[in-house]
């Protein structure tokens, strides 16, 4: 079953026993916090999200920055002046550099092909757009969409949003929290006597999570092994960032 933050929430103030008066409740907002850190900390160490992201194509603008939450990019998308989604191309600056030498001192303008990184979150698209596009989340064109591995971020601020990490992964983003909501108070007997247990159930359910992100991401290769390649995809990656 799915819970929402404010059910995971609900359950950790149960269970740390923070109720009126106790050191914990002169700081209501922390539990929000460790909790979002703790999704994004299960989410990265385990590589259970599969996201896509969206960026605005901004006229005569080379540079961008990688969209927030994003860890490991496998595919990109541009929206072209025609109207059609173009697949990117992934290079390095050296590797662009023996295909277009001229590429930063003299670029072209049009539809991209192609993104390079320039280090650490920046990358250029390639021709540069002289052109400008939005994503619209009702018709999902326009602008860029990357897809990849990456943490839910603050995508589930409101209490009524669901947690975004599938089966055992939300109870070990909530021990996990409980774990870093005790180390706050080293010294309240309320949160010390509760460390330990908190620590096994954390140790338990991500265990749980990790052995069925890895199960499912077998059955998956098992897949991609016997299906049928059609050749209409790029199959080249030079950045290495699957």
């Amino acid at each position: 079953m799915t819970l929402t933050r404010g059910q995971l929430k609900a359950q950790g103030r149960l269970l740390l026993g923070e109720t009126r008066g106790t050191a914990g409740d002169g700081d209501p907002f922390s539990l929000d916090f460790l909790l979002t850190m703790s999704a994004d900390v299960e989410a990265s160490s385990v590589g259970a999200l599969y996201l896509p992201y969206y960026m605005d194509i901004t006229a005569n603008q080379a540079d961008y920055t990688w969209p927030d939450g994003l860890q490991r990019l496998v595919t990109a998308m541009a929206y072209s002046a025609e109207g059609t989604n173009v697949k990117l191309q992934q290079f390095t600056a050296d590797q662009f550099d023996h295909m277009q030498d001229v590429w930063e001192v003299s670029p072209e303008y049009g539809d991209p092909y192609a993104m390079v990184q320039k280090g650490g979150t920046r990358f250029q698209l390639y021709p540069i757009p002289n052109y400008a596009s939005s994503y619209d989340p009702e018709t999902f064109v326009g602008g860029m969409c990357f897809s990849g591995w990456g943490v839910p971020g603050g995508s589930w601020a409101l209490d009524g949003a669901n947690c975004p990490l599938p089966s055992f992964g939300q109870y070990a983003a909530l021990y996990g929290a409980l774990v870093e909501r005790c180390k706050q108070f080293p010294d309240e007997a309320q949160y010390a006597s509760r460390l330990p247990g908190f620590m096994q159930s954390y140790n338990k359910f991500h265990g749980l999570f990790e052995s069925v992100v890895a199960t499912q991401s077998q059955a998956s290769r098992h897949r991609d092994d016997v299906s049928v390649d059609t050749g209409t995809s790029w199959s080249g990656n030079p950045l290495n960032v699957y």
